[in-house]
C-alpha cells in the first residue's frame, strides 16, 4: 500500500485568533450586588438575614472562569449563586475572580452589617404628666 504524506496544514484545523495574542490580563471588573433588602446609611451597608449576596465579573479576553469569596477572612469559597450572611453585626466579604487561563483580579473587600432584629418602638412621657 502506497501512502502519501499529507501537508500538516491539511490535517490540523486552523485555530481562531492571532496566536501572538495571549491573554495575560485579569478580569476587568468584579461586582457585588444584593438580592433583597440592603440599604446604605451614613456610609455603611445594612442587610437583612434574607438578603442574598451576588457576584459577577467581566473579562474581555478568555472570559470569566471562576469567582471566589470569603466571609470575615474565612476560607475562600467558589461562588455558585447568591448566599446569605449569618450572625447579627458587622461582617467583611472579600471577593476576586479568575479568567479561563488563570489570571486573577485583585482582592476586593466590602463591609456590611447584618441586622435581623426588628425595630423596637416605645413611648416616652415627659413632664408634665
Amino acid at each position: 500500500m502506497n501512502r502519501a504524506a499529507l501537508p500538516v496544514a491539511s490535517v490540523l484545523p486552523e485555530l481562531p485568533g492571532d496566536p501572538a495574542n495571549v491573554d495575560t490580563t485579569p478580569p476587568e471588573e468584579t461586582f457585588l450586588s444584593y438580592e433583597g433588602m440592603a440599604i446604605m446609611w451614613d456610609g455603611t451597608v445594612y442587610v437583612a438575614a434574607a438578603t442574598g449576596i451576588r457576584h459577577a465579573a467581566l473579562d474581555s479576553g478568555s472570559g470569566v472562569g471562576m469567582i471566589e469569596y470569603r466571609i470575615d477572612a474565612g476560607e475562600w469559597l467558589t461562588y455558585q449563586g447568591p448566599y446569605h450572611l449569618s450572625g447579627d453585626g458587622p461582617h467583611f466579604v472579600d471577593f476576586r475572580s479568575y479568567d479561563r487561563v488563570g489570571n486573577r483580579s485583585g482582592d476586593l473587600r466590602i463591609g456590611m452589617v447584618l441586622d435581623s432584629a426588628p425595630p423596637v418602638a416605645g413611648v416616652a412621657v415627659g413632664d408634665p404628666r
